[in-house]
């Protein structure tokens, strides 16, 4: 028992002692890739067409179709085109980025909607999720991250989605609700972001008693 407790003891110290090293490795390599992607990387210009046109927002029912009535929603105009989706992803669902992509149409155009694929390689070794993409709709935005890094594929749709005024980001299987809203409302010099909650859903939308809802 005794050299059991020495070697725990050894081993806690050791990990001690590297324990501040490793912290700044972490902490500083991240935004060093960045700078160095930055420095390097050639994002493709994107200057979505200019129009006045507004995006669909839903609005309560009135004497609309059967279908409307029973959501308790129609579409509407309301707001200018002025905000990007952005959905980072790789080796998807196919079904579950179908679904996500559908569930935006209400609230974006389809060039509105950029979809970063980011791989671990120089370019693309499969085409055919770009063209599974393409099928959806022509005018979705595809565009391969050659980085790892979801969060370098976020930044890399920011930069191809720089003339847009907001960006909203969601993942590859995270669908918008029905009711949702751009909150640009909420917006103003103080407050730069908003975020969402998420909630678990099974494959058919429904949250079922079970561990779903215990992970909300």
């Amino acid at each position: 028992m005794d050299k059991i407790l020495a070697w725990m003891d050894k081993a806690i110290a050791q990990t001690q002692s590297y324990m501040l090293p490793v912290l700044v490795i972490v902490l500083t390599l991240e935004p060093l890739m960045f700078l160095i992607i930055l420095s390097i990387a050639r994002v493709p210009p994107y200057n979505p067409p200019k129009t006045h046109s507004s995006p669909v927002v839903q609005e309560p029912a009135d004497e609309k179709s059967p279908s409307d009535l029973e959501r308790g929603v129609v579409p509407s105009v309301t707001e200018a085109w002025e905000t990007a989706l952005m959905i980072p992803c790789h080796n998807s669902d196919r079904e579950a980025l179908r679904k996500v992509i559908e569930s935006a149409y209400p609230h974006f155009r389809p060039q509105d909607i950029f979809i970063i694929d980011n791989g671990r390689s120089r370019h693309p070794q499969d085409l055919s999720f770009r063209h599974w993409l393409k099928n959806l709709h022509p005018d979705l935005v595809y565009i391969w991250s050659p980085i790892g890094s979801k969060n370098a594929a976020q930044l890399v749709g920011s930069l191809a989605a720089k003339n847009y005024k907001y960006i909203l980001t969601t993942d590859d299987d995270v669908s918008l609700p029905e009711n949702y809203r751009h909150p640009i409302h909420f917006m103003n010099d103080h407050q730069r972001a908003v975020a969402f909650p998420l909630a678990g859903t099974d494959a058919d939308g429904n949250t079922p008693l079970g561990m779903v809802s215990w992970q909300d």
